[in-house]
């Protein structure tokens, strides 16, 4: 929360934006009247694991009481809005006063960190970057409003289809019935790659060690060899056995790391114009798969999210899944039978229109389908006494 009018305080809309572009917030509110909006702010909050930070300019009476009890960290900072954005520009985790040494800062409760910036670790025999994301929680799915867009993503697909809307729009509409409802989810901190992996880190037998050229994505692989070729990828020292192996990303953490922070179509926005400057699809790729980390990354140094080619995940697909998981945060969800048919693809691809590269699009493919738009990026998720929360 930032003290603050957003439309004419300028310094806090800074911050704001630093804390969200950054991935160190889920939420913002800018606000003078902060107190009477915390309820609202808090919803939906995982006790385990949330942290609610308070910036305050100074001369502000301490606001303890109204914090404790909120999230299990919380802390108050006290300076110029602008000056504590700017100090947001580091790698990994750090303690609040660490970021600002200078400022006044006080613990409330547990033990907070802020994320200036996503931590990576890289293998340089293969070039591989596994980027490590901070877990929080999030809406997953599309809003009810989404399906005031489908005349527009029914031209987009009638359009690569040569047919006419009104032929396709029932499927469209049927595609966003996939996606909703939108609920809240918890995921923990996760390691994720940060491209599509490449033929130069994925050999074509995938039991043998990774090596080779080539910057265009590994496609034509299936499922469960996706799944083995995760589980042989370099990864950073782990003494304390806090991770576990590599493996495809759950369909959660796939969004998740999607969104960066982001609420809309896009993680760049709403604008399907601005699509060119991060994604590969059917408007620039001429019809062919391109190189990884050519385009913009999202605000957590992801590249190729959007676009290039769809991704396995681990999530076995059910249209209606969605709707299992209506009220408070579902920790970690994955839907994993062993009688599964067909598994979740995310991402959209280099053939396809901006509908299916939305953060929120869902697709699905036989796990022996082997096909030169489908690829892979891997996860790599924190050891848990406790199964995660299925469906």
């Amino acid at each position: 929360m930032v003290q603050g009018d957003v439309e004419k305080d300028a310094g806090a809309r800074q911050l704001a934006i630093r804390l969200l572009d950054r991935g160190a917030a889920d939420r913002v509110l800018v606000a003078p009247d902060w107190r009477e909006r915390l309820d609202q702010l808090t919803q939906g909050l995982a006790m385990t694991e949330d942290l609610l930070l308070l910036f305050l300019p100074e001369g502000v009476p301490e606001q303890e009481e109204s914090l404790r009890g909120f999230a299990r960290h919380a802390a108050e900072i006290r300076g110029r809005s602008a000056e504590l954005a700017a100090a947001l520009d580091f790698p990994g985790e750090r303690a609040p006063a660490e970021v600002w040494p200078k400022t006044r800062v006080r613990v409330i409760d547990g033990e907070p960190r802020m994320l200036g910036g996503p931590l990576t670790w890289r293998d340089e025999s293969t070039g591989l970057i596994w980027v490590r994301v901070c877990g929080g929680t999030f809406f997953m799915g599309s809003p009810d409003e989404e399906i005031k867009y489908i005349d527009e993503y029914a031209e987009q697909w009638a359009s690569i289809r040569n047919q006419k809307k009104e032929e396709v729009k029932g499927e469209v509409g049927k595609l966003i019935a996939d996606e909703r409802p939108r609920h809240a989810v918890l995921v923990e901190d996760f390691w994720i790659t940060r491209n599509e992996l490449t033929l130069a880190q994925v050999p074509d037998d995938p039991g043998k060690e990774p090596g080779g050229s080539g910057a265009l994505p590994r496609t034509e692989i299936d499922w469960e060899q996706s799944r083995l070729v995760c589980k042989r990828l370099p990864v950073p020292d782990d003494p304390g056995g806090k991770w576990k192996k590599p493996d495809l990303s759950s369909e959660a953490q796939w969004e998740y790391a999607a969104r960066a922070g982001s609420a809309t179509r896009w993680s760049f926005g709403d604008d399907p114009g601005q699509l060119g400057d991060f994604a590969w699809f059917e408007g620039n790729a001429g019809g062919e798969v391109q190189p990884v980390g050519k385009k913009r990354p999202n605000g957590l140094c992801l590249a190729d999210m959007h676009g290039n080619v769809w991704e396995w995940t681990q999530d076995c697909f059910r249209e209606d899944v969605y709707a299992s998981r209506i009220g408070p945060p579902v920790l970690d969800p994955l839907l994993d039978p062993k009688d599964c048919k067909n598994r979740v693809v995310r991402g959209g691809s280099f053939a396809g229109p901006p509908f299916f590269l939305r953060s929120a699009a869902r697709g699905f493919g036989t796990p022996d389908d082997r096909l030169d738009l489908l690829g892979l990026r891997c996860v790599r998720s924190r050891v848990r006494q406790l199964d995660p929360l299925t469906p």
